[in-house]
């Protein structure tokens, strides 16, 4: 694994912890931050989705709807 591939790794686990932690604003950053690591398509469109989840959710979070 090069450097540019482990820092992606690192991040994109920073942003599920984050995440899970509910601290939705932050989470996004890191998504958006892991995205810009890879060259892989797949974990592009992956973490700029949970970017785009987390920054939904940090403005209008499911209500038990």
């Amino acid at each position: 694994m090069d450097e540019k591939e482990q820092k992606h790794k690192e991040v994109a686990e920073k942003a599920a912890e984050t995440e899970r932690n509910g601290d939705y604003e932050k989470a996004a950053r890191y998504w958006t931050k892991a995205s810009l690591l890879t060259a892989k398509s797949a974990e592009f469109n992956w973490c700029n989705a949970r970017s785009q989840f987390c920054q939904r959710m940090a403005t209008r979070p499911f209500t038990g709807e």
